[in-house]
């Protein structure tokens, strides 16, 4: 017996309290301790964090070695160091600076034509070149906003640099180089100006009182505006010139001086004195205002919008000519300024006709000046020590006050020599060397390299430099003269009296060919290298101009095209092979009719046509683009399809290049890729591939299969089908395949038992009808019963060729009957509709 003390409820009570004060001051020390350890796990995970954040351990850069060679005459500051490179540039009165990446390969290919360069004017100009890419150097830090090297930058001592933004090649360097080094030409007469406006597309005049050599007022700012200009200009087509005698200025018809005026085929515009005048100013007036008949297009050779303002706006007549910048005789380009005054001359101006004139009897005369002035670079290199010992004082900078100084010992003379644009009218002063008959203090200039004689040689010298490495780039041919002819009185402001105003451009084709060869003109194979086309953006059309480049030929094309007689060019690849990602590989013609290998044809515009519309073949055309991915992605698919249609004679895959081939317009696709299929009957009633379905490999048996020619066509096709599946050794679907086409041989039966059953009531007037149904029961029996015996379709098994003997048999029994076939046409299709 167990003795049991009864519990209270107050010791009940007490006893929970104690253990309900336990649990807190448990639960209490075990928040504390967790706050702590958080804590502290904060804290060396802090720790840690800042430990790793330390600046990330990278690799040296290499070390700089020499961009240009060491012999070279172009000063390389390779480590990218500035101060030296521009105290030498503040010590040079001009200096071309290069700065460039040595990895780039932009800067690597500018690198041969700058040293050319440099051997061409290094006794005049400082060249140097920066690398400007290495990490930390001066120039780095200086310029780290340049995107793209190389920059090319022309310094002056009292100017700030000018870049040059033209064609990296030494040619045109050089020319921008002698641009730079004379930006002015000077102007004595109006045949001086006329003169610089047939040379020039337009021309900006400085009027100045010249004080002896001293220039006159406001002379330095349009130096320095012209040579800003050549930053937006490098090939000087707007030219610029001053006028330092009063009395030319009034012949001019000038009334203030100074003052600056800029002379265009239409119009003269001056510019307001109550404008501020600096560089910058001028600069923007004159880009704002210049306009001209024909303008020479150089793309940069990235994106850009430089040939949209042209051809948005409508038709544009592109010729495509060799520009060779060290080639004085610019003639068919000169021919283009031409035609393009006699086309705006609305009015029929004088002035326009005048700088009109003077353009054709420039270039009738271009070849005799050519032979000229190489007969006289060959006369001086053979006898170029024997030069007569002649001062000339040409380009004079000073007014007529001279003429006193040589009082009885100048002459007057005209044409004598030929400085460039200026061969008009001369200050010669002579000085007796051997015959003289007076004596004089004055030196002989023997030694002195800035003698007249010794400038007089330099001058030739630096002429024939540049008619020798000008024939390097390229000869120009210059047209017989029967060429030359006089526009028709009805051409002449033809701009004005039609609705198909054409702008004028020209474009260098040894640079740019690939733009005439995307308008489909294979420009390099031309002997002249010149080819002209119209162009139209809106209309997606062009029109080429065919046969010898003349102003008369021209002036037809052009008049022809207003007329709206021009017949469209079309472009074609002529099975040239493209290098682009989306081409097959070529095969040769024996292994096109192996069995193994399915060739698909390229075709082009040349062929397109009489591929397409072979009478009796069925046509399946893929359009592709070369810049369209998604065509090489489906590719294979196509590839497979045309391998299963294989044995199907009377069907052919083809595909065309629609980038690079022009097509009629009702045969043009504008989405790549697209397929389209041509009956072998009723071409015109071509079926594009629905783009709503995808293209997959039962997608495109389906819709070849849907649109072959209902009956014996679709039969054939699906005859074709089974045997290319046997060919992939797919034995579930070359058995389902025999299953299907035997079932629909019995649709066919039956559908044409129904037939007969209806015209054999009437069977006087469908007796042809009726023997017609009979042979195709024949044949389809025949086809049924030996598909039965057999579970595949092979195109090397006897079953298959009998098969395809019947069906020619029953073609060649039938062919009486071609004109009434298309009677059962709807039948035709319900047959078509079950396969």
């Amino acid at each position: 017996m167990s003795l049991v003390m009864p519990v209270t409820e107050e010791e009940r009570n007490a006893d929970q309290g104690r253990r309900g004060q336990k649990d807190t001051f448990f639960n209490s020390n075990m928040y504390f301790y967790g706050r702590e350890v958080c804590f502290i796990l904060a804290l060396l995970i802090t720790s840690y964090a800042a430990f790793q954040n330390s600046p990330p351990k990278i690799s040296k850069s290499p070390s700089p070695v020499p961009f240009f060679p060491r012999n070279s005459l172009v000063a390389d500051f390779y480590n990218g160091q500035l101060s030296p490179a521009f105290e030498r540039v503040s010590e040079s009165d001009i200096s071309f600076v290069m700065y460039y990446a040595p990895w780039d390969a932009e800067s690597q290919s500018t690198r041969t034509q700058f040293k050319i360069v440099a051997q061409y004017f290094y006794k005049q100009i400082y060249f140097a070149a920066i690398n400007c890419w290495q990490p930390h150097s001066e120039c780095k830090q200086q310029f780290n906003k340049v995107q793209q090297f190389p920059v090319l930058i022309v310094y002056t001592q009292h100017n700030k640099g000018i870049q040059y933004k033209g064609i990296r090649e030494a040619t045109h360097m050089i020319r921008f180089l002698q641009f730079f080094l004379r930006p002015l030409e000077q102007i004595r007469t109006h045949d001086d100006l006329i003169n610089l406006m047939t040379t020039h597309d337009a021309v900006v005049v400085g009027f100045f009182n010249f004080l002896g050599n001293v220039g006159g007022a406001g002379y330095y700012t349009f130096y320095s505006a012209a040579l800003k200009f050549l930053e937006r200009d490098p090939y000087r087509e707007i030219g610029f010139a001053v006028v330092t005698d009063v009395g030319t200025a009034e012949k001019l018809m000038v009334d203030e001086i100074p003052s600056v005026r800029l002379y265009m085929w239409n119009e003269t515009l001056l510019y307001s004195r109550d404008d501020e005048y600096t560089p910058d100013s001028l600069v923007k007036w004159i880009s704002g205002n210049a306009h001209q008949v024909s303008v020479w297009v150089s793309p940069p050779g990235v994106k850009s919008l430089t040939l949209a303002p042209y051809v948005e706006d409508g038709s544009v007549l592109i010729m495509f000519t060799p520009r060779n910048p060290l080639d004085e005789h610019f003639y068919n380009y000169k021919l283009l300024r031409e035609i393009g005054l006699e086309y705006y001359n609305c009015d029929e101006n004088p002035w326009v006709m005048t700088l009109a004139s003077r353009l054709a009897a420039e270039r009738v005369s271009a070849a005799t000046r050519q032979q000229e002035m190489e007969a006289e670079c060959l006369v001086w290199k053979e006898h170029h020590q024997e030069v007569p010992h002649v001062q000339v004082v040409g380009r004079h900078w000073t007014n007529d006050s001279c003429r006193s100084m040589c009082e009885g010992k100048c002459r007057w003379t005209e044409g004598d020599l030929n400085f460039g644009p200026l061969h008009r009218h001369h200050y010669t002063c002579c000085k007796h060397t051997t015959h003289a008959s007076y004596e004089t203090s004055m030196l002989s200039g023997m030694g002195d390299e800035r003698s007249s004689s010794a400038l007089q040689e330099a001058f030739t010298l630096e002429k024939c430099r540049r008619l020798r490495r000008a024939r390097t780039i390229y000869r120009p041919i210059f047209p017989h003269p029967a060429y030359h002819r006089k526009s028709p009185r009805r051409f002449t402001g033809l701009a004005c009296r039609t609705n198909r105003t054409i702008s004028l451009i020209a474009m260098d084709s040894l640079q740019f060919h690939q733009f005439a060869e995307g308008l489909g003109i294979d420009i390099l194979k031309r002997t002249d290298k010149t080819a002209v086309v119209i162009f139209n953006v809106i209309q997606e059309s062009s029109y080429i101009l065919e046969g010898d480049v003349s102003k008369g030929a021209i002036l037809e094309f052009i008049t022809n095209y207003t007329d709206g007689t021009l017949n469209r060019s079309l472009r074609s690849s002529g099975g040239k092979l493209q290098n682009t990602l989306n081409q097959y590989p070529i095969q040769s013609e024996e292994s096109c009719h192996s069995e193994n290998v399915v060739c698909v044809r390229e075709l082009n515009s040349n062929n397109f046509h009489s591929v397409v519309m072979t009478p009796n073949v069925a046509v399946v055309v893929l359009y592709h683009s070369p810049y369209c991915t998604f065509c090489h992605g489906i590719s294979h698919i196509y590839l497979t399809v045309a391998r299963y249609f294989h044995a199907v004679h009377n069907l052919t895959f083809v595909r065309i290049d629609g980038e690079n081939n022009d097509l009629p317009w009702e045969l043009t696709m504008h989405h790549y890729p697209t397929i389209l299929f041509f009956p072998a009957i009723k071409k015109s009633e071509s079926r594009v591939f629905p783009r709503h379905h995808p293209i997959t490999i039962p997608n495109l048996v389906n819709f070849v299969l849907a649109n072959l020619d209902p009956g014996e066509g679709s039969l054939r096709g699906m005859i074709g089908l089974c045997a290319g599946w046997e060919r992939q050794h797919d034995d579930t679907m070359a058995r389902d395949c025999i299953v299907r086409l035997r079932r629909d041989c019995l649709t066919a039966i039956n559908a044409t038992l129904k037939q007969y059953r209806v015209m054999n009531t009437r069977w006087h007037v469908y007796h042809k009808q009726l023997k017609h149904s009979l042979l195709r029961l024949q044949y389809l029996k025949e086809i049924h019963l030996m598909l039965g015996a057999v579970n595949r379709l092979s195109p090397s098994c006897s079953e298959y060729a009998t098969i395809l003997e019947a069906i020619e048999r029953y073609h060649s029994n039938v062919k009486d009957f071609v004109p009434t076939v298309t009677n059962f046409t709807s039948n035709d299709r319900f047959i078509r509709d079950e396969l």
